[in-house]
This record gives C-alpha cells, structure tokens and sequence, in this order.
C-alpha cells in the first residue's frame, strides 16, 4: 500500500461524526456495544444494521471469501484506511440514508458496478472523503498515532445482506459469509462471530464493538 492516511479513533462519537460529515441524515449513528453476552446486547437500540468490529492483527490472515453481487465489497488499498472501509461497508449495506449531492452520495453512485478494486481507486482519488477522513482522524479521546506511526488495529464490517451475515474485510478478495440470519437476530448472531475473534486471543483487551443504528 502506498498511501496511508491517519488511523481512525473507534470511538462511537467520532464515527458518528464522521458519517455525518460523509453525509449520512442525522438519525443514523455508531453506539457502543459493551460485550457479546445477551444481557449487553439487549442495551443496543433496535434494529441494528451493521457492526463493526475492532481487533488487533496477528500475522497473515486467510483471503478466502465468497462472491455475492447484491453485497457492497470494496478493497483497501490505503493504509490505515481501514476505519474508513469499515464504515463504506457498512452505510453501503444498511438503509443508511444521506443527502443529496453529499461527499456519500456521490462516492456510492461512482461505485455501482464497480468491482472491489475499482471501488478502492475511486477511494485512493476520492479529494472529499480523504480531507474529511483526515480531519475526523485528528478528534477521539486518545492519542491519534502520526502518520508514520504503524497500527495494529483493524476495523472489518458485519452487515445482513440476502438473509444472509456477511464479514466485510477490505484486506481479503471478497465478502466472508457466515450462515443465515434474520434481522431481529442479526445482532446476536453477528457477535457470536465476533465472540470466535475474541476467544481466539483471551488475554487481549484491545477489541471493540460499534454497531450503525437508525431512529
């Protein structure tokens, strides 16, 4: 990768302020979720239409995937991008709804079509969405590593696409599909995906939960 941007702070407040300033109405947001257990869940307002997950990586992952035209899928070419991804994954999949002629807007229409890689060009030359992406970057409650700076934190997307849960990670060739789902369930079953993350490196607490919620 040879652009790299500032990594993203994962806190709910600075997503939201992003995909606001992405153009997204303002009734959409990013909540916290506390933890995979039914009794945290149950705190996330309803319905729920796409989650993201934070977590550190560790070496080489698989880029398997399964193609499905009708999920938005898009590569990350950008380093340090993935915050961004994350969220493109999972506003193009939702109900999300944006303004006219917004920063959004005009990326999602440029995309239909598209294959990944050709989405991930329109990111690399997209002026907008890199000056807002380097501004929102700047805000969060810790520290904003410098762009020289490595980050070992990724973000990938989880969203409901055909009945279907789909792990959106712009590192891999394609969408990973896992299994069947509905929407008053996608929630529950999502974080037990999640759940298999976090089991895999029991003593790491650098994992997160962020899921796009509409009024």
């Amino acid at each position: 990768m040879s652009l790299r941007w500032l990594a993203l702070e994962s806190s709910p407040e600075v997503l939201t302020k992003y995909i606001h300033e992405l153009g997204v109405d303002e009734k959409w947001s990013l909540v916290d979720v506390f933890g995979v257990d039914d009794e945290l869940l149950a705190m996330v307002p309803q319905p729920v239409e796409a989650l993201l997950l934070v977590y550190p990586v560790k070496g080489t992952e698989p880029t398997t995937g399964s193609d499905n035209p009708k999920v938005f899928f898009m590569k990350q070419t950008i380093e340090n991008a993935c915050g961004t991804v994350g969220l493109l994954h999972a506003l193009g999949n939702s109900k999300a709804t944006y303004k006219e002629n917004s920063a959004l807007e005009k990326f999602m229409k440029s995309a239909k079509g598209k294959s990944p890689d050709e989405i991930a060009k329109l990111l690399e030359t997209s002026e907008e969405i890199g000056e807002i992406h380097a501004s929102v970057a700047q805000e969060g409650q810790t520290s904003t590593p410098s762009l020289e700076e490595n980050v070992d934190l990724h973000f990938v997307a989880f969203v409901l696409v055909d009945g279907h849960i789909y792990e959106l990670d712009g590192r891999k060739d394609a969408p990973t599909q896992h299994g069947p789902s509905d929407e008053a369930n996608f929630l529950k079953n999502a974080a037990k995906v999640c759940k298999t993350y976090m089991e895999r490196m029991p003593d790491v607490l650098s994992f997160s939960l962020t899921a796009l919620v509409g009024q």
